[in-house]
């Protein structure tokens, strides 16, 4: 999700071109004030990682014409001396730092790691022809009740609980919503820059539209207060039984009905067949 600021003092130095991505860089120069996007990355709270985009374009006072676009790249190193901020970024920085992820023959899933497009619930990998794993299909929605703490083990008290999309609606009318069915998703709190989003660890049967949920850490500042809207997002733990359909009696933590596109081989022994393990000959002889 892009948010856009409103405009302020920003500069930037010379923009580094070389034929080594990793070296094409750039320093901003900005300073404190209360709508700066910078304050939370500084500071070590940024919901998500900072990305910069730079354009160039001829301004007549009325009309931008030529619009050219310079740079974009992520924020690599944070910088602060007082209220003056030059943090520097990079073209490609962190694409080459992430490791490529493998793909490991075994009973969980490869899919898991992220779906960077937005759209999806878990991963692209996944999704399969009838985009059956699309984050809008999965949504609910709740209203915070009390009591509010934002003592550890960071529960927060929900009412109204709503699916509002087509899959976390037919599952919520169906009964399928079973203990820590929300568990590896996610909260969102808040709205536009102030959005604020923790993981979930665990989540209590709902009973009447009322549940809890235990989150790893608590919101920012104050939190949520009593009535305040909330959405949220069911997780996967990878496993083959999760993946396919939810059947009280033969599939008791089945979710997703998408086992079709499941990412790994469910079936794969624990032991390799084609291997025999040594037989352990008894030891013989006695104490002389």
């Amino acid at each position: 999700m892009s948010i856009i600021w409103k405009s302020a003092n920003f500069a930037h130095g010379d923009i580094q071109r070389s034929l080594n991505l990793e070296e094409d860089v750039l320093t901003l120069t900005s300073f404190y004030f209360a709508e700066n996007p910078l304050n939370d990355d500084i500071a070590l709270r940024a919901e998500a990682p900072v990305t910069l985009t730079i354009f160039w374009a001829d301004y007549d006072g009325v009309n931008l014409t030529n619009v050219q676009k310079m740079f974009t790249g992520p924020l690599s190193k944070p910088s602060r001396q007082g209220k003056k901020f030059t943090p520097q970024f990079s073209t490609g920085d962190n694409v080459f730092d992430s490791q490529v992820p493998r793909l490991i023959r075994g009973t969980m899933c490869n899919h898991l790691g992220g779906a960077n497009d937005g759209m999806h619930l878990v991963s692209i990998g996944c999704t399969g022809p009838d985009a059956i794993m699309l984050k809008t299909s999965w949504k609910c929605t709740a209203t915070v009740a009390d009591p509010v703490s934002s003592a550890f083990p960071y529960q927060l008290n929900l009412t109204g609980l709503t699916g509002a999309g087509a899959n976390s609606a037919a599952a919520l009318a169906g009964g399928a919503v079973f203990a820590d069915w929300f568990a590896l998703g996610w909260i969102e709190w808040g709205a536009g820059k102030n959005i604020q989003r923790r993981q979930i660890i665990g989540s209590t049967v709902p009973v009447a539209g009322a549940l809890t949920l235990t989150l790893h850490k608590w919101f920012t500042g104050a939190g949520p207060a009593s009535g305040d809207a909330v959405t949220f997002y069911p997780g996967c733990d990878g496993a083959f039984n999760t993946c396919k359909a939810y059947d009280a009696a033969s599939n008791p933590t089945g979710k997703f009905g998408n086992n079709l596109n499941f990412g790994g081989e469910p079936f794969t022994p624990a032991g390799n067949p084609t291997l025999l393990g040594a037989a352990i000959e008894p030891v013989q002889g006695g104490k002389k």
